[in-house]
């Protein structure tokens, strides 16, 4: 009994002498045995392509972790918002968080939280968001403790088997995130293809005619991701007398918000006003289940806020519904 209680106050000793860094790239066979621990795989590729595109573009991601010369213990990663679903104020969103099983119990998730809110404070930015699903009751009460509050946000998704039909002109412009047989399956109308680096002028000047605003740091960050960081590029661009006339933003998830099984997130859906009724919005949903379908993805998931009636509506007509993820938000002030 005395040793095993030696032994512990050796771990927690050694605990608390490590000190909280920036995650790096030889951190990688560290990261990646910690998410094997709780996940059962690895997801090395997975890792490998987070960690670099992060140090490729620092000034988009967050992450840290707890270490010193002989030990690895924990890691958390997030990434930088600005511009998603309409949404105007900066925010970090805390993405991933391991923590190795020789160190749990020791504090060691509280550690990296206030080592990444450090980091977020430095950049100006006041809040922090996350997702959880609540069948995970110990992240749950860490989020509570953390001070986190459920978030004026909504989770949805959808399951990419089921078709989307072309009823006609059932939609109008927006610009956000955003389903068989008879009579014709929506794509079927509207020519869709990949998304391509030449069609981002194109889509920016989608997006201002839609908002009035200039998003193009954040479309450029999120056509970056789809063409560059993703391993399966799953963007689309929708043609009608082969220009570009709307798009769809979205990307494979491997793992983020404590996922365990391969998703699809769907960041942003933009119809050009001069082609509204036209079937556009419907015909890129229907074209991005086809695919990821066709990739055996299962579920694809859209965060956007709860006030945004007019796209919440169009999207639940193509069959998404409440997702069992909530979404959390801290705010820095």
């Amino acid at each position: 009994m005395d040793n095993g209680a030696g032994s512990g106050e050796q771990a927690m000793s050694n605990s608390a002498k490590m000190t909280v860094r920036p995650l790096v790239a030889d951190d990688l066979d560290e990261v990646v045995e910690i998410d094997r621990q709780h996940t059962g795989r690895s997801r090395r590729d997975f890792f490998q392509r987070r960690i670099a595109a992060a140090l490729d573009n620092p000034g988009e991601f967050v992450q840290v972790a707890i270490a010193d010369d002989d030990d690895f213990a924990a890691f958390a990663t997030a990434r930088m918002l600005s511009g998603e679903f309409g949404s105007t104020e900066p925010a970090v969103s805390l993405d991933l968080i391991g923590v190795d099983q020789a160190h749990e119990g020791q504090g060691m998730g509280r550690r990296l939280l206030s080592g990444l809110i450090e980091v977020t404070r430095n950049k100006s930015i006041k809040l922090l968001q996350t997702e959880a699903n609540w069948t995970n009751h110990d992240l749950l009460h860490f989020l509570n403790a953390s001070g986190f509050t459920i978030g004026y946000r909504q989770v949805i998704e959808r399951s990419t088997q089921e078709r989307i039909l072309d009823d006609g002109d059932d939609e109008d412009e927006f610009d956000e995130t955003a389903v068989g047989e008879a009579p014709q399956l929506a794509h079927d109308r509207v020519p869709v293809r990949s998304l391509e680096a030449a069609d981002i002028e194109a889509l920016l000047a989608i997006d201002r005619r839609i908002t009035n605003l200039d998003r193009s740091d954040y479309l450029r960050r999120k056509a970056a991701e789809a063409l560059d960081e993703s391993a399966v590029r799953v963007s689309l661009v929708a043609e009608i007398d082969g220009f570009p006339a709307g798009f769809v933003m979205a990307r494979m998830d491997f793992g983020e918000h404590g996922r365990s099984e391969p998703a699809a997130v769907m960041d942003t859906i933009g119809t050009d006003p001069r082609y509204g009724f036209r079937g556009v919005g419907t015909a890129l949903l229907s074209q991005l289940m086809m695919n990821l379908s066709a990739l055996h993805v299962d579920m694809v998931q859209s965060t956007l806020s709860s006030s945004s009636f007019d796209l919440l509506a169009f999207l639940y007509r193509c069959g998404f519904q409440p997702s069992s993820r909530l979404a959390f938000t801290k705010r820095l002030d």
